[in-house]
């Protein structure tokens, strides 16, 4: 069974924080976004999108969006 993922990849420069910031601060925001954050750290974290409902894809974006500097 395959497992699939989506990878984000955070230029901090262009986006005004790095990943583990971004994973920290998306962890902390109402609702919590947990994230595959083994990765933060080089600059990139993952999505599982298996236990999203419908339209949380785009709650997720929306989170991202609002942290971005």
């Amino acid at each position: 069974m395959q497992t699939y993922r989506a990878q984000i990849v955070v230029d901090p420069e262009a986006f005004g924080m790095d990943a583990v910031e971004l994973t920290t601060r998306l962890k902390q925001g109402t609702p919590a976004v947990f994230t595959r954050d083994y990765y933060a750290n080089t600059g990139s974290f993952q999505v599982d999108p298996r236990p999203l409902r419908d339209g949380q894809e785009t709650e997720i974006a929306s989170a991202i969006t609002a942290l971005a500097k």
